[in-house]
Protein backbone atom coordinates (compact mmCIF):
# COMPACT_ATOMS: atom_id res chain seq x y z
CA UNK A 1 0.00 0.00 0.00
CA UNK A 2 1.47 3.26 -0.71
CA UNK A 3 0.49 6.86 1.06
CA UNK A 4 -0.39 9.46 -1.62
CA UNK A 5 0.70 13.40 -0.81
CA UNK A 6 -2.29 15.73 -1.16
CA UNK A 7 -0.82 18.53 -3.38
CA UNK A 8 -0.77 18.83 -7.06
CA UNK A 9 -3.86 18.36 -9.39
CA UNK A 10 -4.82 15.35 -10.97
CA UNK A 11 -4.21 13.90 -7.43
CA UNK A 12 -6.69 11.63 -5.81
CA UNK A 13 -7.65 12.53 -2.06
CA UNK A 14 -8.79 9.23 -1.70
CA UNK A 15 -5.85 7.05 0.54
CA UNK A 16 -5.51 4.00 1.77
CA UNK A 17 -7.67 3.42 4.47
CA UNK A 18 -7.89 -0.51 5.69
CA UNK A 19 -8.19 -1.76 9.08
CA UNK A 20 -4.71 -3.18 10.28
CA UNK A 21 -7.46 -5.88 11.59
CA UNK A 22 -11.08 -6.29 12.82
CA UNK A 23 -11.68 -6.70 15.96
CA UNK A 24 -10.22 -10.18 17.33
CA UNK A 25 -13.32 -11.56 18.60
CA UNK A 26 -12.39 -15.34 20.09
CA UNK A 27 -14.20 -18.35 21.23
CA UNK A 28 -12.84 -19.61 24.62
CA UNK A 29 -13.26 -22.93 22.40
CA UNK A 30 -11.30 -21.35 19.43
CA UNK A 31 -7.87 -20.23 19.63
CA UNK A 32 -8.69 -18.61 15.84
CA UNK A 33 -10.53 -15.66 14.84
CA UNK A 34 -13.73 -16.28 13.42
CA UNK A 35 -13.34 -14.90 9.98
CA UNK A 36 -16.70 -13.74 8.40
CA UNK A 37 -17.95 -12.88 4.73
CA UNK A 38 -15.22 -9.98 3.11
CA UNK A 39 -12.47 -11.54 5.03
CA UNK A 40 -14.20 -9.51 8.26
CA UNK A 41 -14.30 -10.96 11.50
CA UNK A 42 -16.93 -9.86 13.06
CA UNK A 43 -20.27 -10.52 11.15
CA UNK A 44 -22.03 -7.05 11.07
CA UNK A 45 -24.69 -6.29 8.68
CA UNK A 46 -24.33 -3.45 6.10
CA UNK A 47 -26.86 -0.42 7.24
CA UNK A 48 -26.17 -0.77 11.25
CA UNK A 49 -26.45 2.96 12.26
CA UNK A 50 -25.78 2.16 15.73
CA UNK A 51 -23.58 0.03 17.73
CA UNK A 52 -25.10 -2.85 20.06
CA UNK A 53 -25.63 -1.53 23.91
CA UNK A 54 -22.58 -2.11 25.69
CA UNK A 55 -22.74 -4.35 28.54
CA UNK A 56 -23.80 -2.95 31.50
CA UNK A 57 -21.21 -5.76 32.84
CA UNK A 58 -19.24 -8.63 31.21
CA UNK A 59 -20.90 -12.35 31.24
CA UNK A 60 -18.40 -14.32 33.00
CA UNK A 61 -15.32 -15.86 30.68
CA UNK A 62 -15.37 -12.53 29.05
CA UNK A 63 -12.37 -10.14 29.05
CA UNK A 64 -11.41 -7.06 27.00
CA UNK A 65 -7.97 -5.51 26.05
CA UNK A 66 -6.12 -4.52 28.33
CA UNK A 67 -2.72 -2.83 29.03
CA UNK A 68 -0.28 -5.49 31.51
CA UNK A 69 1.50 -4.27 34.18
CA UNK A 70 5.02 -3.90 33.75
CA UNK A 71 7.42 -2.76 36.26
CA UNK A 72 10.00 -0.34 34.08
CA UNK A 73 10.88 3.19 35.40
CA UNK A 74 12.01 6.17 33.20
CA UNK A 75 9.97 8.19 30.52
CA UNK A 76 10.21 7.97 26.53
CA UNK A 77 10.26 11.52 24.91
CA UNK A 78 8.52 12.14 21.58
CA UNK A 79 8.55 15.24 19.58
CA UNK A 80 5.92 16.11 17.05
CA UNK A 81 6.16 19.21 14.18
CA UNK A 82 3.52 19.56 12.28
CA UNK A 83 1.97 22.61 10.46
CA UNK A 84 -2.01 24.39 11.29
CA UNK A 85 -3.63 27.00 10.79
CA UNK A 86 -0.72 29.50 9.94
CA UNK A 87 1.71 28.39 12.50
CA UNK A 88 4.17 25.17 12.47
CA UNK A 89 3.47 23.76 15.21
CA UNK A 90 6.00 21.58 18.05
CA UNK A 91 4.04 19.29 20.03
CA UNK A 92 6.51 17.39 23.01
CA UNK A 93 5.40 14.86 25.23
CA UNK A 94 6.81 12.13 27.89
CA UNK A 95 5.29 8.64 28.17
CA UNK A 96 6.05 6.42 30.97
CA UNK A 97 7.99 3.37 29.79
CA UNK A 98 5.59 1.20 31.92
CA UNK A 99 2.83 2.36 30.16
CA UNK A 100 4.16 2.15 26.79
CA UNK A 101 5.63 -1.63 27.13
CA UNK A 102 2.90 -2.96 29.19
CA UNK A 103 0.88 -1.55 26.15
CA UNK A 104 3.19 -3.65 23.73
CA UNK A 105 2.63 -6.87 25.63
CA UNK A 106 -0.97 -6.88 26.70
CA UNK A 107 -3.67 -8.42 25.47
CA UNK A 108 -5.40 -6.98 22.59
CA UNK A 109 -7.99 -9.82 21.51
CA UNK A 110 -11.58 -10.58 23.28
CA UNK A 111 -12.38 -13.87 24.20
CA UNK A 112 -15.94 -14.95 24.93
CA UNK A 113 -17.32 -18.52 26.01
CA UNK A 114 -20.10 -19.87 23.72
CA UNK A 115 -23.43 -18.58 23.55
CA UNK A 116 -22.22 -14.45 23.51
CA UNK A 117 -23.28 -12.60 20.97
CA UNK A 118 -19.93 -11.50 19.26
CA UNK A 119 -21.68 -8.13 18.06
CA UNK A 120 -22.56 -7.37 21.81
CA UNK A 121 -18.70 -7.13 22.26
CA UNK A 122 -17.87 -4.18 19.42
CA UNK A 123 -18.52 -1.17 21.40
CA UNK A 124 -16.48 -2.39 24.89
CA UNK A 125 -13.65 -4.18 22.45
CA UNK A 126 -12.91 -0.94 20.56
CA UNK A 127 -13.54 1.53 23.79
CA UNK A 128 -11.24 -0.85 26.22
CA UNK A 129 -7.95 0.36 24.06
CA UNK A 130 -9.12 4.03 24.97
CA UNK A 131 -10.10 3.28 28.57
CA UNK A 132 -7.58 1.87 29.56
CA UNK A 133 -6.33 3.47 33.03
CA UNK A 134 -2.88 2.77 32.29
CA UNK A 135 -3.11 5.67 29.78
CA UNK A 136 -4.62 8.38 32.03
CA UNK A 137 -0.92 9.74 32.73
CA UNK A 138 -0.06 9.77 28.80
CA UNK A 139 -3.38 11.51 27.70
CA UNK A 140 -2.82 13.89 30.88
CA UNK A 141 0.53 14.99 30.02
CA UNK A 142 -0.52 14.83 26.11
CA UNK A 143 -3.64 17.17 26.31
CA UNK A 144 -1.58 19.49 28.80
CA UNK A 145 0.91 19.90 25.67
CA UNK A 146 -2.89 20.52 23.44
CA UNK A 147 -3.94 23.35 25.83
CA UNK A 148 -0.53 25.36 25.72
CA UNK A 149 -0.71 25.36 21.90
CA UNK A 150 -4.33 26.19 22.38
CA UNK A 151 -3.86 29.35 24.72
CA UNK A 152 -0.84 30.62 23.19
CA UNK A 153 -3.00 30.42 19.54
CA UNK A 154 -6.17 31.54 21.28
CA UNK A 155 -8.14 28.80 19.40
CA UNK A 156 -11.90 28.50 19.31
CA UNK A 157 -13.36 25.01 20.41
CA UNK A 158 -13.85 24.00 16.43
CA UNK A 159 -10.01 25.49 16.21
CA UNK A 160 -9.17 23.31 19.34
CA UNK A 161 -11.00 20.32 17.77
CA UNK A 162 -8.46 20.43 14.71
CA UNK A 163 -5.76 21.31 16.03
CA UNK A 164 -5.76 18.04 17.63
CA UNK A 165 -7.61 16.18 14.16
CA UNK A 166 -4.83 17.77 12.35
CA UNK A 167 -2.06 16.44 14.80
CA UNK A 168 -3.24 12.55 14.50
CA UNK A 169 -4.01 12.81 10.55
CA UNK A 170 -0.31 13.96 9.80
CA UNK A 171 1.07 10.90 11.73
CA UNK A 172 2.49 8.50 8.99
CA UNK A 173 0.06 6.05 7.58
CA UNK A 174 0.81 2.53 8.69
CA UNK A 175 1.56 0.54 5.86
CA UNK A 176 2.97 -2.92 7.29
CA UNK A 177 -0.05 -2.54 9.54
CA UNK A 178 -2.24 -2.89 6.42
CA UNK A 179 -0.89 -5.91 5.09
CA UNK A 180 -0.63 -8.00 7.59
CA UNK A 181 -4.13 -9.61 8.38
CA UNK A 182 -2.74 -10.54 11.48
CA UNK A 183 -2.13 -7.42 13.46
CA UNK A 184 -5.13 -5.94 15.77
CA UNK A 185 -5.59 -2.44 17.18
CA UNK A 186 -3.29 -0.64 19.34
CA UNK A 187 -3.31 1.43 22.09
CA UNK A 188 -2.94 5.18 21.42
CA UNK A 189 0.23 5.06 23.75
CA UNK A 190 1.67 2.72 21.26
CA UNK A 191 0.70 4.78 18.70
CA UNK A 192 2.22 8.08 19.76
CA UNK A 193 5.52 6.38 20.76
CA UNK A 194 6.01 4.64 17.88
CA UNK A 195 5.00 7.48 15.04
CA UNK A 196 2.92 5.44 12.77
CA UNK A 197 -0.48 4.04 12.86
CA UNK A 198 -3.42 2.41 10.33
CA UNK A 199 -7.41 3.81 10.16
CA UNK A 200 -8.40 2.41 13.48
CA UNK A 201 -5.17 2.72 15.58
CA UNK A 202 -5.34 6.45 14.62
CA UNK A 203 -9.19 6.68 15.08
CA UNK A 204 -8.77 5.50 18.58
CA UNK A 205 -5.80 7.87 19.22
CA UNK A 206 -7.97 10.76 17.79
CA UNK A 207 -11.44 9.25 19.88
CA UNK A 208 -9.45 9.11 23.30
CA UNK A 209 -7.93 12.88 22.80
CA UNK A 210 -11.90 14.43 21.77
CA UNK A 211 -13.69 12.70 24.50
CA UNK A 212 -11.14 13.69 27.32
CA UNK A 213 -11.61 17.16 25.96
CA UNK A 214 -15.40 17.38 26.03
CA UNK A 215 -16.28 16.77 22.73
CA UNK A 216 -19.24 14.56 21.87
CA UNK A 217 -17.61 11.94 19.37
CA UNK A 218 -17.67 8.85 18.09
CA UNK A 219 -15.73 5.65 16.72
CA UNK A 220 -17.02 5.05 13.03
CA UNK A 221 -16.58 1.37 12.09
CA UNK A 222 -17.16 0.24 8.38
CA UNK A 223 -17.45 -3.59 8.18
CA UNK A 224 -17.63 -4.21 4.83
CA UNK A 225 -15.19 -1.85 3.75
CA UNK A 226 -12.59 -3.17 6.55
CA UNK A 227 -12.75 0.82 7.46
CA UNK A 228 -12.48 2.99 10.25
CA UNK A 229 -13.03 6.40 10.81
CA UNK A 230 -14.42 8.60 13.63
CA UNK A 231 -17.08 10.74 13.84
CA UNK A 232 -17.78 14.72 15.87
CA UNK A 233 -21.30 16.00 16.59
CA UNK A 234 -23.52 18.10 14.40
CA UNK A 235 -26.91 17.91 14.06
CA UNK A 236 -27.05 19.83 11.13
CA UNK A 237 -24.29 17.79 8.78
CA UNK A 238 -24.66 14.81 10.15
CA UNK A 239 -23.00 11.82 8.20
CA UNK A 240 -26.11 9.46 6.94
CA UNK A 241 -28.16 10.46 9.35
CA UNK A 242 -25.54 9.29 12.06
CA UNK A 243 -25.64 12.44 14.31
CA UNK A 244 -22.05 12.92 13.65
CA UNK A 245 -19.88 14.86 10.86
CA UNK A 246 -17.54 12.96 9.59
CA UNK A 247 -13.63 12.50 9.86
CA UNK A 248 -10.76 11.07 8.11
CA UNK A 249 -7.86 10.05 10.33
CA UNK A 250 -5.69 8.29 8.02
CA UNK A 251 -4.60 11.64 6.31
CA UNK A 252 -4.81 15.61 5.98
CA UNK A 253 -8.80 16.27 5.47
CA UNK A 254 -11.23 18.96 6.68
CA UNK A 255 -13.81 17.60 8.79
CA UNK A 256 -17.21 16.79 6.89
CA UNK A 257 -14.81 15.45 3.64
CA UNK A 258 -15.47 11.96 3.01
CA UNK A 259 -12.90 10.03 0.64
CA UNK A 260 -14.25 9.70 -2.68
CA UNK A 261 -12.56 6.13 -2.95
CA UNK A 262 -10.43 3.70 -0.64
CA UNK A 263 -7.30 1.52 -1.99
CA UNK A 264 -8.20 -1.85 -0.12
CA UNK A 265 -5.85 -3.53 1.87
CA UNK A 266 -3.87 -6.01 0.05
CA UNK A 267 -4.99 -8.61 2.75
CA UNK A 268 -8.55 -8.29 1.59
CA UNK A 269 -8.28 -8.66 -2.27
CA UNK A 270 -9.99 -11.08 -3.27
CA UNK A 271 -8.47 -10.78 -7.25
CA UNK A 272 -4.86 -9.99 -8.45
CA UNK A 273 -5.62 -7.14 -9.97
CA UNK A 274 -2.57 -4.13 -8.89
CA UNK A 275 -4.99 -1.67 -7.36
CA UNK A 276 -8.35 -2.75 -6.02
CA UNK A 277 -10.61 -0.21 -4.94
CA UNK A 278 -13.53 0.28 -2.82
CA UNK A 279 -16.07 3.11 -1.83
CA UNK A 280 -17.77 3.90 1.49
CA UNK A 281 -21.26 2.79 0.75
CA UNK A 282 -22.04 0.97 3.92
CA UNK A 283 -23.79 2.91 7.02
CA UNK A 284 -21.48 2.79 9.77
CA UNK A 285 -21.49 1.44 13.17
CA UNK A 286 -21.91 4.21 15.47
CA UNK A 287 -19.37 3.80 18.60
CA UNK A 288 -20.27 6.59 21.07
CA UNK A 289 -16.87 7.41 22.99
CA UNK A 290 -17.13 9.48 26.55
CA UNK A 291 -19.67 11.75 27.73
CA UNK A 292 -19.08 15.16 25.82
CA UNK A 293 -21.36 17.58 24.72
CA UNK A 294 -19.16 19.71 22.89
CA UNK A 295 -20.34 20.01 19.07
CA UNK A 296 -18.33 21.04 15.96
CA UNK A 297 -19.66 24.18 14.24
CA UNK A 298 -17.31 24.68 11.41
CA UNK A 299 -19.55 22.78 9.09
CA UNK A 300 -20.78 26.16 7.47
CA UNK A 301 -17.19 27.30 6.56
CA UNK A 302 -16.47 23.46 5.75
CA UNK A 303 -19.22 23.05 3.36
CA UNK A 304 -18.46 25.96 1.33
CA UNK A 305 -15.13 25.39 0.92
CA UNK A 306 -15.47 21.57 -0.54
CA UNK A 307 -18.44 22.97 -2.42
CA UNK A 308 -15.70 25.42 -3.98
CA UNK A 309 -13.48 22.28 -4.70
CA UNK A 310 -16.56 20.43 -6.21
CA UNK A 311 -16.92 23.03 -9.08
CA UNK A 312 -13.22 23.69 -9.70
CA UNK A 313 -12.89 19.89 -10.22
CA UNK A 314 -15.97 20.37 -12.58
CA UNK A 315 -14.86 23.22 -14.39
CA UNK A 316 -11.55 21.83 -14.68
CA UNK A 317 -12.32 18.34 -16.82
CA UNK A 318 -14.71 20.42 -18.70
CA UNK A 319 -11.96 22.88 -19.67
CA UNK A 320 -9.36 20.21 -20.55
CA UNK A 321 -11.84 19.04 -23.48
CA UNK A 322 -12.29 22.62 -24.54
CA UNK A 323 -8.54 22.97 -24.32
CA UNK A 324 -7.95 20.00 -26.20
CA UNK A 325 -10.83 20.92 -29.01
CA UNK A 326 -9.12 24.78 -29.74
CA UNK A 327 -5.32 23.79 -30.31
CA UNK A 328 -5.51 25.71 -33.53
CA UNK A 329 -6.95 28.67 -32.45
CA UNK A 330 -4.82 30.30 -30.37
CA UNK A 331 -6.71 32.95 -29.05
CA UNK A 332 -9.53 30.83 -28.02
CA UNK A 333 -7.11 28.32 -26.42
CA UNK A 334 -5.00 30.94 -24.26
CA UNK A 335 -8.54 31.94 -23.14
CA UNK A 336 -9.39 28.55 -22.09
CA UNK A 337 -5.96 27.88 -20.48
CA UNK A 338 -6.13 31.21 -18.33
CA UNK A 339 -9.31 29.63 -17.02
CA UNK A 340 -7.85 25.97 -16.38
CA UNK A 341 -4.96 27.39 -14.70
CA UNK A 342 -7.72 29.55 -12.47
CA UNK A 343 -9.77 26.83 -10.81
CA UNK A 344 -6.45 24.45 -10.88
CA UNK A 345 -4.79 27.13 -8.47
CA UNK A 346 -8.18 26.78 -6.54
CA UNK A 347 -8.29 23.20 -6.17
CA UNK A 348 -4.27 22.96 -5.01
CA UNK A 349 -5.04 25.36 -2.34
CA UNK A 350 -7.36 23.87 -0.89
CA UNK A 351 -5.83 20.29 -1.07
CA UNK A 352 -2.52 21.84 0.15
CA UNK A 353 -4.30 23.49 3.24
CA UNK A 354 -5.97 21.18 4.72
CA UNK A 355 -4.76 21.81 7.78
CA UNK A 356 -6.28 25.46 7.88
CA UNK A 357 -9.93 25.80 7.43
CA UNK A 358 -10.72 28.95 8.27
CA UNK A 359 -7.57 30.67 6.08
CA UNK A 360 -8.87 28.40 3.64
CA UNK A 361 -12.15 29.60 3.81
CA UNK A 362 -10.91 33.39 3.78
CA UNK A 363 -9.12 33.02 0.45
CA UNK A 364 -11.97 31.49 -1.24
CA UNK A 365 -13.75 34.18 -0.11
CA UNK A 366 -11.10 36.70 -1.23
CA UNK A 367 -11.72 35.56 -4.70
CA UNK A 368 -15.38 36.18 -4.95
CA UNK A 369 -16.35 39.81 -7.23
CA UNK A 370 -16.62 42.52 -5.15
CA UNK A 371 -20.22 43.61 -4.69
CA UNK A 372 -21.70 46.19 -6.65
CA UNK A 373 -21.46 49.90 -5.70
CA UNK A 374 -25.44 50.73 -5.20
CA UNK A 375 -27.19 52.63 -7.73
CA UNK A 376 -28.60 56.31 -5.86
CA UNK A 377 -32.29 55.63 -4.24
CA UNK A 378 -34.37 57.89 -5.94
CA UNK A 379 -37.17 59.31 -3.80
CA UNK A 380 -40.88 59.55 -5.09
CA UNK A 381 -44.03 60.19 -4.86
CA UNK A 382 -45.46 61.36 -1.49
CA UNK A 383 -46.30 58.73 0.80
CA UNK A 384 -49.29 56.38 -0.10
CA UNK A 385 -50.42 56.30 3.34
CA UNK A 386 -49.20 58.11 6.44
CA UNK A 387 -45.80 57.72 7.84
CA UNK A 388 -44.04 56.01 4.69
CA UNK A 389 -42.68 56.61 1.00
CA UNK A 390 -41.52 54.37 -1.78
CA UNK A 391 -37.72 54.48 -2.82
CA UNK A 392 -36.76 53.22 -6.36
CA UNK A 393 -33.35 51.05 -6.33
CA UNK A 394 -33.01 50.24 -9.85
CA UNK A 395 -36.08 47.66 -10.16
CA UNK A 396 -36.50 47.23 -6.63
CA UNK A 397 -39.72 49.07 -4.79
CA UNK A 398 -38.53 49.68 -0.69
CA UNK A 399 -40.76 51.04 2.04
CA UNK A 400 -39.01 53.61 3.45
CA UNK A 401 -39.90 55.96 6.60
CA UNK A 402 -40.98 59.72 5.52
CA UNK A 403 -38.94 62.45 6.60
Amino acid sequence: MQYPVAGSFLLLAALIAALAVLPGVMSAQDPGPATGAEGAYLPLTNGTAAAPSPLATLPPGVTLPAIADDHRTGTISRTYFFAFGTENVTLVSNVSSAAYHGAKKGDKFAVAPPGIAIESLIPDYFRAFIDDPHQDRFFQDLLAGFRSIRDQGHYSDDEYLELMTVFVQDIPYDTDAGIHPDNPARFPVEIFVEGTGDCDDKSLLLAGLLSREGYDVALLFFAPEHHMAIGVRNASHPFRNTGYMYVETTHLSLVGEVPENLNLSQKYKETEEPVFITVLNSTPVVIPVGSGTRQYTGAGETGYILSQKQVSDEKILSLRQQVNGTLENTTANQTLVADYNRYAEIHNYIVRHRYDRAGTYRYLRSLEPAPATPRPVVTAAACPWPGFAWNFSGSRIIPGLCS
